[in-house]
């Protein structure tokens, strides 16, 4: 059981327990700073947050992907002394981001350090699993593993970007939520009927993941996002791995299937009041940011041990953001997100850095090839696979059989099923 996030626990000589909330989220405030204003004093945070997380006795590095966040960070950074090494990970220039990380590193006179992922990664599987001490449904910690790997040979410190995406909640799912909110309910639901028309070489343009928008199933649930009147009903649809009528059939206890408290947090979306990005930030940074994104970044990092610091994540930054209208943290026309971000951005940086729309941190299965549905037929299926007591057996089997056959959404799936096989293995977790 964790700790809650934003408190403290106390215990007592007499053995006794107190546990009280001492941060959330700052509330928003009341009046408003012009974008000159409100650009200069994010730019003052930002600064003397990386200033304070430079400071050490030890070597400090950065991780850079060529993306908005860490490259301001590396470019801050470089202004305020010499330039910090940098380490990026990649598995095909073509593909991931490594140009544009060696961009940014020329530009700041900053030397970049590659960390590649190759098709050997699955092996790195079960030391990632005992390090999170939990399962982790995306592959992208394969790459998170190698990079850590890689920048403590030579480091002990890393700054990184974390924390920009939750503060301008400029995650595409995000994005496209608060786009919907901004329809009439008939239009979208219109939009929904006609999802399943359009030509896949437009969704390709309009998907983060390549070859998602050719996934049937992707569309489909799309399609029913858009048939989805509520929030918090759009969001469990676009967000989860799982879609709930995939779980009855998966899991074999409908005792399995209770809500748990990121999901209640879900639901508080639609109690709550105002523009869809101003509910969905905190929400971000009650579960999202410190269960996944911190909770696999630092653990990654320490078991190789180096500290992972946080300039976004600063408390001058938080509130400095938290203060800003919706309309000072995305536009409307592209590149929207993060748009007082991009202001410092061209400040400091290559304009198609500053101005390049948020991309995911790929590891994309396919890399792994005949080696990943190897491996998932040998430990998922079978008598020997541990979650065969919680899990059926038949609907794995079908999840499997659609990974196979190139389904990008069963693809992940499986990778979760087979993160969470591994967990229950390494971790000897009682399915009784």
């Amino acid at each position: 059981e964790h700790l809650p996030h934003g408190h403290w626990m106390e215990i007592r000589l007499d053995g006794s327990v107190k546990t009280e909330r001492w941060y959330r989220y700052p509330a928003k405030v009341e009046g408003e700073l012009s974008l000159s204003e409100a650009t200069d004093r994010l730019e003052e945070a930002l600064e003397r947050a990386v200033a304070r997380r430079r400071q050490g006795e030890v070597p400090v590095g950065l991780y850079l992907s060529g993306g908005l966040d860490s490259s301001l960070i590396a470019a801050i950074s470089a202004a305020q002394g010499e330039g910090l090494p940098a380490y990026s990970h990649g598995f095909d220039p073509e593909q991931d981001e490594t140009s544009a990380a060696k961009l940014v590193a020329n530009h700041l006179g900053t030397p970049c350090v590659q960390a590649p992922i190759s098709g050997d990664g699955l092996d790195a599987l079960p030391q990632i699993v005992r390090a999170m001490e939990q399962p982790v449904a995306n592959s992208d910690v394969i790459g998170l593993w190698q990079l850590a790997r890689t920048a403590s040979q030579d480091v002990t410190v890393v700054l990184c970007g974390e924390g920009a995406d939750e503060l301008f909640g400029s995650y595409p799912h995000q994005q496209l939520l608060a786009s919907l909110e901004a329809f009439p309910a008939l239009a979208v639901r219109a939009a929904g009927k006609l999802a399943g028309a359009v030509p896949n070489w437009l969704l390709e343009q309009l998907s983060s993941y390549p070859g998602a928008s050719s996934d049937g199933r992707v569309r489909e649930r799309l399609q029913s996002v858009l048939a989805e009147p509520s929030l918090a009903g759009r969001y469990k649809k676009l967000v989860c791995l799982f879609s709930e009528s995939e779980r009855q059939k998966l899991l074999v206890s409908p005792r399995l299937l209770g809500l748990n408290e990121r999901e209640k947090l879900i639901e508080g979306l639609d109690r709550e009041r105002g523009h869809p990005l101003e509910r969905l930030v905190p929400m971000k940074f009650e579960s999202w940011l410190p269960d996944y994104h911190l909770g696999r970044e630092n653990r990654i990092a320490m078991a190789h041990g180096l500290e992972a610091r946080y300039p976004f994540l600063d408390v001058d930054v938080v509130h400095a953001v938290a203060a800003l209208p919706v309309g000072y943290k995305t536009g409307w026309l592209p590149p929207r997100e993060k748009k007082l971000l991009r202001r410092i951005a061209s400040n400091h940086l290559p304009k198609v850095i500053a101005r390049r729309p948020k991309g995911p941190v790929r590891v994309p299965l396919t890399l792994f090839g005949a080696r990943f549905h190897a491996m998932l037929g040998d430990l998922l299926t079978g008598s020997s696979a541990r979650s065969s007591e919680l899990l059926n057996q038949p609907e794995v089997e079908t999840i499997l059989q659609r990974a196979r056959n190139g389904s990008f959404l069963a693809s992940r799936q499986a990778f979760a099923l087979l993160m969470f096989e591994i967990w229950l293995r390494e971790w000897k977790v009682s399915c009784s």
